[in-house]
């Protein structure tokens, strides 16, 4: 039995409806997560499961199967990034458009479709009955900032023995590369006040500045190095690529590329670090060549600058490969390079990685169910995606998107396919059917 595609659309509107992104990374739990935990409550009675969230925002559950047995875990999230560029979104951004066979929204493939896809495999499983074990889905609402959610979730909650994410892509994601946020700040640049960008995790792709009487220049700069602008008067506009910072190696960053266009009279060693360091989603002049056959490449990602009166402040985002590099080892080499500029480095955030060996058990369970519904002999993969799978052991993304669609998540116009989530459910069932 597969899942029925209306009652999908139906669970996934109801979550993406939800405006549930911090505004502000202090103002966490907003009422927003409190909002869309009571949304994931309302549904999950509804489908008859025990459910029970937390009142302040952090997190929730919902499981099904018989008490005081061993708990198989679906970890995901419910909350989501900003709306980005509101001028290049086709359908409203929280209301989930349904058209030619996708739905269209904020969050509906990041991450709350698929959780609302694992509530109705849940339901289906729940339905046949002969369930041997708990299954518990468990949803945070800070993954996209600093994981405070799932945090608070395992400082007093029961931890499945094992599971996991719908949070990235098939077959199977056998290895996540670290993730490393981090912050570099360096003395203003008068006469700019000004945000570009959005969060750590986003390549950003607008950067807008009225640069007044050095316009010339600042133009003069992009267009010898072949940068995307636009301008209007003196204000000069940059694109960059909309992608997830995951995806960021080779990627037009329009924050670099402003700082890279600064005409020579901006002399900031904050912007010289970026005019003589940082390449196109890389620091190959910082790490050297950095990759491995697991996981690929190290990735270094600006997504946002603030800059005022006072400083200059850049979040960075760099995600490590599982074997070629370590958190110690880019710390101290980027710390040596923040010093010969005068600039500072300050850990923001860091998540370990994810490296199951290819031969265990649960990556062969996975792929198991994988070929047995699709036919498919894939093989697993490497992402830069920082899931759920490495806050808890035994966890491994699994999903709920096909390797071979395209990555919409953290971009306008996020999407989800119908027909392949149905695939998605039917794999996701024959999975833990398994485990029963």
């Amino acid at each position: 039995m597969s899942i029925n595609k209306d009652k999908l659309i139906e669970l996934t509107s109801k979550l993406v409806a939800v405006d549930s992104y911090l505004r502000d990374t202090n103002d966490y739990p907003n009422a927003t997560c409190k909002e869309v935990l009571a949304v994931f409550k309302e549904i999950t009675e509804d489908l008859g499961f025990t459910t029970k969230i937390n009142e302040e925002g952090f997190w929730g559950w919902a499981e099904i199967g018989p008490a005081d047995t061993e708990m198989v875990g679906i970890i995901g999230h419910l909350d989501v990034v900003g709306p980005g560029n509101l001028d290049e979104w086709k359908t409203p951004v929280f209301e989930a458009t349904v058209k030619d066979n996708m739905i269209y929204g904020r969050g509906v493939i990041d991450d709350k479709g698929p959780i609302a896809l694992s509530l109705l495999v849940m339901k289906e499983l729940l339905d046949e009955g002969n369930l041997t074990k708990r299954i518990r889905v468990i949803v945070g609402t800070d993954e996209e900032v600093l994981w405070r959610g799932i945090e608070e979730y395992k400082k007093t909650e029961e931890l499945p023995s094992i599971g996991f994410s719908p949070d990235l892509t098939f077959p199977v994601v056998y290895a996540e590369k670290a993730l490393l946020q981090v912050q570099i700040e360096g003395p203003a640049i008068e006469g700019m006040d000004v945000t570009f960008g959005e969060v750590f995790n986003k390549v950003p792709d607008m950067a807008k500045f009225d640069f007044g009487d050095k316009a010339d220049e600042v133009e003069e700069n992009a267009k010898a190095a072949g940068f995307e602008y636009s301008r209007e008067g003196n204000v000069i506009t940059f694109e960059g690529d909309s992608r997830h910072a995951k995806d960021a190696a080779g990627s037009k960053n329009a924050i670099v590329n402003l700082f890279k266009s600064l005409p020579a009279s901006y002399d900031n060693p904050l912007v010289k670090f970026i005019k003589e360091e940082i390449g196109l989603g890389e620091a190959i002049a910082i790490f050297g060549e950095k990759e491995d056959k697991p996981s690929g490449k190290l990735t270094f990602n600006i997504g946002k600058a603030v800059l005022n009166s006072e400083k200059i402040i850049l979040s960075i985002d760099m995600r490590i490969p599982v074997e070629a590099s370590s958190k110690k080892e880019v710390m101290t080499t980027l710390g040596a390079k923040a010093d010969e500029y005068g600039i500072k480095l300050i850990e923001y955030d860091f998540l370990p990685k994810v490296y199951s060996p290819l031969d265990s058990d649960l990556v062969n369970k996975m792929m198991a169910s994988y070929k047995a519904i699709t036919g498919k002999d894939d093989q697993p993969v490497s992402s830069g995606g920082a899931t759920y799978a490495r806050s808890m052991p035994n966890i491994l993304a699994f999903g709920s998107k096909f390797i071979e669609e395209p990555g919409t998540e953290h971009k306008e116009n996020e999407q989800l396919n119908l027909d392949k989530s149905i695939i998605a459910g039917d794999i996701y069932l024959n999975f833990l059917k398994s485990l029963m």
